[in-house]
């Protein structure tokens, strides 16, 4: 505007721009952008996922060749695990508040030994009853560990929670494993 309150000519001659008003609110821009689903599938992809590791019983990361091994996970407390809720910023998002919550989709057991499970949503267990186990066969030094398959939910502002069409999978860190072979020794005394 001119100092008489006209609009003027832009830089380029062109149209004469036209002060409609002064905001840093997104909502009160007119002709908003719509939040598409690439935009959230994105923002799932770069959630900060909580680290999982893989813990074995017998205890101490040492077992014995032809012995039952139990894995089971545990969950670090940085990041979001399943069912925790990540805010985006708003910024990210067009001005929307957009919620998500990565689910579990699986869990696959790396053993270390060539040797992998099949995809399943246990997170393992201890002795005598976890339902994730494995049996070496030969001695040596392994590095066992989990890949973890996240879904997710997203919901706008209060709203309900949808699905996201798309799924993460993280190799989480490895567990060192010694697995070492006993002998038995028969003494006539």
């Amino acid at each position: 505007m001119g100092p008489d309150g006209k609009a003027k000519p832009n830089a380029a001659g062109d149209t004469p721009w036209l002060r409609v008003g002064t905001t840093c609110l997104p909502d009160a821009v007119p002709g908003r952008p719509t939040l598409g689903m690439a935009t959230i599938r994105a923002a799932f992809h770069d959630t900060a996922f909580a680290r999982a590791r893989v813990l074995i019983q017998p205890e101490g990361n040492v077992t014995l060749v032809n012995l039952a091994t139990f894995f089971r996970v545990q969950w670090d407390q940085a990041g979001f695990q399943p069912g925790e809720v990540d805010a985006i910023d708003p910024a990210r998002m067009l001005g929307y508040r957009v919620a998500i919550r990565p689910t579990l989709v699986g869990y696959r057991y790396v053993f270390g030994d060539g040797v992998s499970s099949a995809p399943t949503r246990s997170a393992g267990g201890v002795y005598p009853g976890g339902d994730v186990r494995h049996t070496y066969t030969r001695r040596g030094q392994v590095t066992a560990r989990v890949e973890v398959t996240f879904g997710g939910e997203f919901r706008l502002g209060d709203g309900s929670w949808l699905p996201i069409d798309d799924t993460v999978t993280v190799a989480m860190p490895g567990t060192r494993v010694s697995v070492r072979e006993a002998r038995a020794v028969l003494v006539n005394q």
